[in-house]
């Protein structure tokens, strides 16, 4: 949106008295009719929806107990991002391999270090 608003020279303001929404943005500016702005948003729904559960699933079998922690979401939903792996393959010239590495080591990072945080025993306070 930063990107569209600094090359039409408008506000996000501006943008969005417009279009209601990103997905009615999108839907405008591929000529799709607004219907299908909807499906956009659901795309972008299920994607959420698909990475809490990898990353959930992720921390249960590296031994976490307590609910998943929003950074390995987080760090789930970086890694995987369309936008992560486009940049890595193209922008850096990184093989798929590279990549897939750099994906699991970022995750696992963040997992074993809310794994440490988990395992150690609650302060108790005077």
């Amino acid at each position: 949106m930063d990107d569209i608003t600094g090359a039409a020279g408008v506000s996000r303001r501006s943008l969005f008295r417009h279009f209601d929404s990103r997905d009615a943005l999108v839907a405008a500016a591929l000529e799709l009719p607004p219907e299908l702005a909807g499906f956009n948003r659901r795309r972008r729904e299920i994607r959420q929806e698909l990475t809490t559960v990898m990353a959930r699933t992720a921390w249960r079998r590296a031994g976490g107990r307590t609910r998943c922690p929003t950074i390995v979401a987080d760090a789930m939903a970086l890694t995987i991002s369309t936008f992560t792996i486009q940049s890595l393959l193209a922008d850096y010239d990184i093989g798929v391999d590279r990549a897939v590495e750099f994906v699991a080591t970022v995750v696992n990072a963040a997992i074993n270090n809310q794994l440490r945080h988990e395992q150690q025993p609650a302060r108790r306070h005077r």
